[in-house]
């Protein structure tokens, strides 16, 4: 619906959450494609939000998968980043487009010397890797103004919008 409506040009896409389990379907990517094709939804629209634990749960069958739909336009994120158990050799041989920095980091960086050299090392290294990178759960100016002069891509968090109600996004996206 929201396509058909017109989206502003600042509009990025939708991102859904997909678990370890349904990366692991051995159809899951040939299903979902499919699916977008029969609503007539572009795939440049769509974002798969993914954790570490989802991308090392099968490696080969992960790679295949993000592969298979990052090669039609569908754009892959590290959700969570940071807190799980995944080695960083995973991040050159996967398709990931964005690492997003866990909340955790950001909400401690102020106070904790520790997640302030973790939440720079992320947007470094995410840089080096020609990734975006995101910063979830900014709650304050301070933190938005650390975070931009860190370098860091976007950020997401109630400073900066508060969920929106279908119809409110819908009246958003309208005004562009």
């Amino acid at each position: 619906r929201w396509q058909q409506l017109g989206l502003p040009t600042s509009f990025e896409g939708v991102a859904i959450n997909i678990s370890p389990y349904q990366l692991l379907q051995e159809r899951f990517s040939v299903h979902l494609l499919k699916r977008l094709d029969e609503l007539g939804l572009r795939c440049d629209l769509l974002k798969i939000e993914i954790t570490e634990n989802a991308l090392i749960a099968n490696v080969d069958r992960t790679s295949v998968q993000l592969a298979r739909l990052r090669d039609c336009g569908i754009r892959v994120s590290l959700d969570d980043f940071g807190i799980g158990y995944s080695s960083m050799s995973y991040l050159q041989q996967l398709p990931v487009d964005q690492l997003k920095i866990d909340r955790s980091f950001i909400w401690n960086m102020h106070s904790n010397p520790a997640a302030l050299a973790i939440v720079q090392t992320i947007i470094t290294m995410g840089q080096s890797l020609s990734m975006q990178v995101v910063a979830e759960g900014v709650e304050t100016l301070e933190q938005q103004q650390q975070l931009v002069s860190m370098g860091c891509n976007a950020l997401q968090g109630f400073f900066l919008q508060i969920p929106m109600t279908f119809t409110d996004t819908e009246a958003f996206l309208k005004a562009g």
